[in-house]
């Protein structure tokens, strides 16, 4: 267990220092904007990061899964694991086209 804290922040803790923000002086729509999409962007990239660790350890279970239980348990995370990465991916594109569509000042 305690492995699984030290890969996961050793994936998130990268995406939140290089996650830096620069602000354009244009207005507070424009700020807002640009903050909901960091982030959105911090926020995606952290979820779909832990589910590829819940798809990794899924397909480890799978492969030291001795009978029908154990692979039926790590089939189910990593279908959840898949489940959730798309959930995740969905979630950024409708935002990111939110924003973009509604002219709120972000590219």
């Amino acid at each position: 267990m305690k492995h699984i804290k030290y890969i996961i922040a050793s994936v998130i803790l990268p995406s939140i220092a290089f996650a830096q923000l620069e602000i354009p002086k244009q207005g507070v729509t424009s700020e807002l904007s640009t903050w909901v999409k960091a982030a959105t962007g911090i926020l995606a990239g952290s979820a779909a990061a832990i589910a590829v660790v819940i798809i990794v350890i899924g397909g480890i279970q799978y492969m030291t899964a001795q009978g029908e239980e154990g692979t039926g348990a790590a089939k189910s995370r990593i279908i959840n694991g898949i489940v959730g990465l798309v959930i995740v991916a969905l979630a950024y594109a409708i935002i990111t086209f939110l924003i973009s569509s509604l002219n709120l000042g972000v590219a």
